[in-house]
């Protein structure tokens, strides 16, 4: 501890004394660059010792350690960070995940810069390219790194965000900037990486299912006419949470990846998805199945969300070349059968 802060010291002697220096110098260059702070640089007889501000408990070298929203958060953070350097005038020239904190905000600083380069020469970009190569491996490698989930809905959707993250990556060509990588990163809606606004992330994330509107409507002739009702006629009554009773299950109606229950609209998934609802289990509780047709998973929500609240769905199974949900067996209490495209 250096006064109320935490600090780590780095020692050096010999011919190490210099080279300590010299980083406890960039450091200070690029104090506003994303890099740790120096705290203190000591000289003894015999050796040197740079003392900067610990920053956080974790690297990237421990990224499974870290939750999804702020793995998400540190890697679009040590993005903005490498391109900072660069702009100001150097290279880190050891970029390793072991060399980037991370706090618990998913805030990152750069540290270990014995190596760094200043660009001072078009021949530089060497280095540049160097640094680029190294982000694009940290980022790969924390993507591909399972990590500490609260739930496996979390899990799953870390995971497929991460899949189209590699994907991208996969498709550019060149080594790509930080500004470029947080934008893939953005736009594969890694978590962490897009702004936490639930009505917002509703609309766009996949599986998200979502109180469109708790409002009284009154269903016309046409919008009835294109809404399939789906009937279970055991049990009698299937409950839903955000309504605060039960409906007949002969209420609950599906149109594409609309359903409209008891006055209320709820969306799930995407146009084009396959979703049944029902008491499937008949315990009097209605829940909503979601098929994937373009990954072929089949998912549950086992609630029902409410007007602030969105819910996350549990995994079926999956099931290769599904082609959609066949309807249900009469009297309920059955899953309905995924049907495949070769038995169409």
């Amino acid at each position: 501890m250096l006064g109320d802060q935490a600090v780590v010291v780095k020692s050096a002697s010999d011919s190490g004394r210099a080279a300590l220096r010299r980083e406890a110098e960039v450091l200070a260059r690029l104090r506003q660059q994303g890099v740790v702070r120096v705290a203190d640089l000591g000289e003894g007889a015999d050796h040197t010792e740079l003392t900067t501000v610990r920053h956080g408990t974790l690297t990237l070298a421990e990224a499974g350690l870290l939750e999804g929203h702020r793995r998400g958060r540190a890697l679009l953070s040590l993005c903005s960070a490498v391109d900072g350097i660069h702009l100001a005038g150097w290279s880190h020239g050891a970029l390793e995940p072991a060399h980037v904190l991370v706090d618990d905000e998913g805030s990152v600083r750069l540290c270990s810069f014995g190596e760094a380069v200043e660009l001072l020469v078009e021949g530089d970009a060497d280095a540049v390219a160097d640094d680029r190569e190294a982000l694009s491996a940290i980022v790969r490698s924390t993507l591909e790194t399972p990590g500490a989930f609260g739930s496996r809905s979390e899990r799953r959707n870390w995971d497929r965000s991460a899949r189209r993250a590699l994907s991208s990556m996969s498709a550019k060509r060149g080594l790509l900037d930080g500004a470029a990588t947080a934008e893939l990163l953005r736009d594969a809606r890694v978590p962490g990486t897009v702004p936490a606004n639930p009505r917002r992330d509703r609309t766009r994330t996949r599986r998200s299912l979502f109180v469109a509107a708790l409002l009284a409507l009154v269903l016309g002739a046409v919008l009835a006419q294109l809404l399939i009702a789906l009937t279970r006629p055991t049990p009698p009554s299937c409950s839903v949470a955000p309504l605060g009773r039960a409906v007949s299950c002969d209420e609950i109606v599906v149109s594409d990846n609309l359903v409209a229950v008891g006055g209320a609209r709820f969306e799930v998934g995407d146009h084009g998805d396959h979703v049944a609802v029902g008491d499937w289990n008949c315990d009097g509780t209605a829940s909503v199945l979601l098929l994937e047709v373009d990954t072929g998973d089949l998912y549950e929500f086992t609630d029902w969300p409410t007007e602030t609240t969105e819910v996350a769905p549990e995994l079926v199974g999956s099931f290769e070349g599904a082609a959609g949900l066949a309807e249900a067996a009469p009297g309920g209490c059955v899953y309905p059968e995924v049907v495949l495209e070769q038995d169409r």
